[in-house]
């Protein structure tokens, strides 16, 4: 073996060990679950009584991800995010929520006050 192989031998050890699949040094953690209110409709001004509508979204935080829960703590999908140093869980769990409405209301009728124009 001369000096080239062994550069050569050293190099791909390097790689090797730079595209190693990292191994988590975090303890499992007990999965938790909890909860807040979404807003889903604003309260429309134009109708006396109308209060919109809120939804509750459950999710599980284990500490390092959030998944979307039903009340019973059951994970409605496979979907998770990872959540960093500097992330709020509740904020990952809105966004995740937010991907899974249907559809949007931006066709939704507008109903404008009376302009009094004579």
């Amino acid at each position: 073996m001369n000096w080239l192989d062994a550069l050569r031998d050293s190099g791909l050890q390097a790689r090797a060990d730079r595209f190693a699949p990292a191994v988590s040094t975090l303890p499992a953690r007990k999965r938790e679950l909890k909860s807040f209110w979404a807003t889903v409709r604003n309260p429309d001004r134009n109708r006396p009584g109308d209060a919109g509508e809120v939804e509750a979204v459950f999710y599980l935080f284990d500490g390092r991800e959030v998944t979307l829960a039903d009340e019973n703590g059951k994970p409605r999908s496979n979907k998770a995010m990872a959540v960093g140093p500097e992330t709020n869980p509740k904020q990952i769990a809105a966004i995740l929520w937010r991907s899974t409405r249907d559809g949007s209301d931006f066709n939704r009728r507008i109903s404008y006050q009376p302009l009094g124009i004579v």
